[in-house]
């Protein structure tokens, strides 16, 4: 009796037991790494203080390749030119005296304006500037069928690297198209230059457009 009451209680635990075990499942929660955030749009590119050159080049030009000029002109007599430079269309010499020189060149926009440059030349040669007034009034050459203001200054010529030389002139031309300001201008010995004057407004009075120019000729040789 004894034995069976023992064999009895024992299943009784066993089932009891068996009935209070649990299966545990372990949950985790993963947490995705936020998205890396998108990256700034790159600044748009800005084409500053880019000579024209490069805006008026008929096709893309190699690496070195000298700038190609819009303009046409002819050469006075007497001078030679010499390669163009990045900011320098026409870039000549003189025969006569190697210290002159003369060169055409073309920016973007107003550039400063005609009455800024004028007196940005005028300071050059250690002169005091002129009032819109004068500036008004100086002498004009028709180029590239504009208006366009004659600077002749006599003095001390202090170029880019500010070395002054005495007894020196300078001649100017600037003249305003659209969007765009062309210079030509010369300097040298004042004897040299002043000999060379009407060279010099023949040369401003002959540049044309390079594309006029082709035209031209295509319509004279038909």
């Amino acid at each position: 009796m004894r034995i069976c009451v023992v064999l009895a209680m024992a299943a009784l635990l066993a089932a009891c037991g068996n009935s209070g075990t649990k299966e545990v499942t372990e949950t985790r929660t993963v947490t995705a790494p936020p998205p890396a955030p998108a990256s700034a749009p790159a600044p748009e590119s800005k084409m500053d203080n880019v000579p024209a050159t490069a805006l008026n080049m008929p096709g893309m030009m190699p690496a070195g390749h000298p700038p190609v000029s819009p303009f046409t002109w002819t050469l006075p007599e007497g001078w030679t030119e010499a390669q163009a430079t990045p900011m320098r269309l026409g870039n000549f010499k003189l025969a006569s005296n190697p210290d002159a020189e003369c060169y055409v060149t073309l920016l973007q926009g107003a550039a400063g304006g005609v009455d800024a440059n004028i007196n940005r030349w005028r300071t050059q040669m250690g002169q005091p500037e002129l009032k819109p007034e004068e500036i008004a009034a100086l002498p004009k050459l028709t180029v590239l069928g504009q208006p366009a203001s004659l600077v002749e200054i006599k003095g001390s010529f202090a170029g880019m690297m500010g070395d002054a030389k005495p007894g020196y002139m300078l001649l100017g031309v600037v003249c305003s198209l659209e969007g765009q300001a062309l210079f030509v201008k010369m300097t040298g010995p004042e004897a040299a230059v002043a000999a060379e004057k009407e060279r010099f407004s023949a040369l401003c009075q002959s540049l044309k457009l390079r594309e006029a120019a082709s035209n031209a000729g295509a319509q004279e040789n038909k």
